[in-house]
């Protein structure tokens, strides 16, 4: 549990790029950026830097600048994990990078763990647990149908679903607990007909709900199939057909695809 400290990660994938950007969370993460950003308006402080701007300035590892770039910042509770947030966008490259969170490290900050930054906004009530899952989805789809069933579900849509049969039941187990439990306030009694309608309306709701997830499944994960057959029986054909567009070789010279 990390609630009280301030993290840092890479938020970007490792390797040679254009940008890469270095995520501040917590609440001492204005004070962990004013140690590693020095703004070029020396006018401007980042202790005083409002939520939703952004400036441009340098990066700096003690008393050595070794960078130039921009720093986004995000007031607590409008960021994406619910705290005091800074992104501090550097140049690409493993090595830049790393030399930023090391800095940031060394001013206060303690590396982000798996997950943190998702985790943190669960806790804070900035995503339910299905949208925290949707975050995974999203980011591990595999094709554009699949990402918009995750974007859906990160929006709250799934969430919404399952609240609207959970409060069916709510109010449902409140009323028969008011019958049982207080007779001489005249309670209606719930009639068989009314209670198994309501019990097979939400049943119906969480199978469809049960059912749609299983097919998403297959646009989410995708599925590993092989296509198998006779030399220059139409495999390559056949894959490009379903694919869309050209992705294998096709020839009448056999053997030439086998991947």
């Amino acid at each position: 549990m990390q609630e009280h400290t301030t993290i840092a990660a890479i938020a970007t994938p490792p390797g040679q790029g254009g940008i890469a950007v270095v995520r501040l969370s917590g609440p001492e993460s204005y004070a962990v950026a004013a140690q590693v950003f020095r703004p070029m308006d020396s006018r401007k402080r980042v202790a005083d830097a409002k939520g939703y701007t952004a400036l441009y300035g340098q990066f700096a590892d003690g008393a050595e600048l070794f960078d130039d770039g921009i720093a986004l910042f995000f007031r607590a509770p409008h960021s994406y994990t619910g705290e005091d947030a800074v992104e501090l966008s550097c140049h690409g490259g493993d090595a830049v990078a790393r030399r930023l969170v090391e800095a940031c490290l060394a001013a206060g900050a303690v590396p982000a763990g798996p997950g943190e930054y998702t985790r943190r906004a669960l806790l804070n009530g900035k995503l339910s647990l299905t949208q925290a899952e949707a975050v995974m989805d999203l980011i591990s789809a595999g094709g554009r149908q699949g990402a918009a069933l995750a974007n859906a579900a990160r929006g709250g849509a799934l969430a919404q679903k399952i609240a609207a049969q959970q409060q069916a039941l709510t109010s449902l187990q409140a009323h028969l607990t008011a019958w049982v439990d207080f007779p001489e306030e005249d309670v209606p009694a719930l009639e068989g007909g009314s209670l198994r309608q309501t019990l097979s309306g939400v049943k119906a709701a969480l199978d469809e709900l049960i059912g749609n997830y299983n097919a998403a499944a297959v646009l989410r994960e995708g599925i590993d199939c092989a296509i198998v057959g006779r030399p220059n029986a139409g495999k390559s054909t056949l894959l490009n057909l379903l694919a869309g567009f050209d992705r294998a070789i096709v020839t009448p010279i056999a053997g030439t695809t086998r991947d």
